[in-house]
Formats: structure tokens, C-alpha cells, sequence
């Protein structure tokens, strides 16, 4: 619970963060200017684990009072939804937050990173990342070297993507498989496609 100034008033079932100024967090900001629902980046926790987190404003006879927050731990929420993510052998997903920060990525060393960085010389997937920051649904071909912990010679992926709408923000979650894969699939089960 957080006061009208972005103080924390408490918090459990760890309250020892209690009076900790959080203002400075960009969401913080957002909620005390906006005065409306607002979701996280994902970001450290006063707390000290990576979070995302929802806020959502109080009023006492209408008056402004602070908001009620929700810490969802990011790394257990990566674990259960995106981790396992396979399609054929090698597939996996990938979240970018509105912003173009790698949220999700099974490629250890990227998640955090700006889309620029990650893109960098990669010019059908950087199209494909800049649309997924539009806000748009699409598909898209493009060339990458990394899967998982593997990096070599860049393989052509084919990739679904859409928005996750989150208050007033949004997420993009892109599936890609190498074309080899989705190719030799297809010859071999006809019921694949």
C-alpha cells in the first residue's frame, strides 16, 4: 500500500520496506500523475526480487490516498509461462514491453536489453520487433545466430507475434522456429500444418 506521495505504507508478508520513498519508479510517477491503474516493466523490487507490478489508485471521498499494489515475481511467472515454451525442437518465445525492452528471452544475456542492442545487425528482425512495439499482430522471416544457450551461424526462424494488453501499457509475445524445422515437420506429418 503506498500513500499519495509514493511512500510505501505497507507491504507483506515482508514489511520491513515500509516508508521507502518508491516515487522515482517510473510506474510510481505514472500513478501519481495519471491517478489510474498502471502496470510495471519488469524491474528489481525494493524487495529485491524481479517483479512486475500493478497499482491500482485509492480514494477516500474522493480524494486522492496513494494505491494498492501487487508484486508478481517475474522470474517464477518466465519459469511457468514462457520457459517451456518449444515449438518443434528448438522454437521458444520471446516478450518485449511497449518500451522495447527484452523482457523475456531464453537466450541467456538478453533479457533487460533494448531491442537497438538486440537487433543490432539483424535488420528483418529488428522490422519485426519495431512492429511488435506498434502494438501490432503479425508474422514475420528474419535471420538469428542464438537459441537457447547455442549461438552459430544465423538460421531463418519464422515468427507469430501479438500485444498483451496490461492496464495501460502492453507486452508483445513472439513465438519463432528456425524454417528447417517448421519445413521438415511439415514433410513428415501432414497433419502438422
Amino acid at each position: 500500500r503506498l500513500d499519495e506521495h509514493g511512500v510505501i505504507l505497507f507491504s507483506t508478508p515482508n514489511n520491513s520496506v515500509a516508508g521507502r520513498d518508491v516515487s522515482a519508479q517510473e510506474h510510481v510517477k505514472r500513478l501519481l500523475a495519471t491517478r489510474q491503474p498502471v502496470a510495471s516493466d519488469v524491474f528489481t523490487s525494493v524487495q529485491g526480487f524481479h517483479t512486475i507490478a500493478l497499482h491500482v489508485p485509492v480514494f477516500k471521498n474522493g480524494t486522492f490516498r496513494g494505491s494498492l499494489g501487487i508484486l508478481m515475481d517475474f522470474d517464477a511467472i518466465s519459469r511457468r509461462y514462457l520457459e517451456d515454451v518449444r515449438v518443434a525442437e528448438t522454437g521458444y518465445a520471446f516478450v518485449y514491453s511497449q518500451k522495447g525492452v527484452l523482457l523475456y528471452s531464453p537466450v541467456p544475456g538478453l533479457a533487460g536489453k533494448r531491442y537497438e542492442e538486440v537487433t543490432e545487425g539483424y535488420p528483418e528482425l529488428r522490422a519485426a520487433v519495431e512492429a511488435m512495439l506498434r502494438g501490432e499482430t503479425g508474422n514475420a522471416q528474419f535471420e538469428f545466430n542464438r537459441v537457447r544457450s547455442w549461438i552459430g551461424k544465423a538460421v531463418v526462424k519464422h515468427a507469430s507475434y501479438l500485444p498483451i494488453h496490461l492496464e495501460d501499457t502492453f507486452w508483445s509475445v513472439c513465438v519463432a522456429t528456425p524454417e528447417s524445422e517448421i519445413l521438415w515437420k511439415s514433410h513428415s506429418d501432414p497433419d502438422f500444418l
